[in-house]
């Protein structure tokens, strides 16, 4: 697996690709919607919960890109904290 994060050739979106962006996006807006109604410390980890949930789904379907999709919601959760955090400043 890590390999192929190595043997990229410098383009990070090669490898992330559009699922990945399709994960980031989706974990950063429930982590804001979830931060609306909650601490920080509460929606983070609900919202973890739910990706390794929807992983573990997929996993049980057939798919084997669980480890590519739980790195890129966990990008997309720090994203969304940041950006939350941002405009509360």
């Amino acid at each position: 697996m890590f390999k192929k994060i190595a043997i990229n050739n410098g383009n990070g979106l090669k490898w992330v690709g559009m699922d990945g962006l399709v994960n980031m996006e989706s974990s950063a807006l429930l982590v804001i919607f979830l931060m609306i109604f909650l601490k920080w410390y509460f929606a983070v980890p609900i919202t973890f919960i739910v990706v390794l949930s929807k992983s573990l789904f997929d996993k049980r379907g057939g798919s084997d890109k669980e480890f590519h999709d739980i790195i890129c919601a966990t990008i997309g959760i720090i994203i969304g904290v940041l950006l939350v955090m941002a405009m509360a400043l």
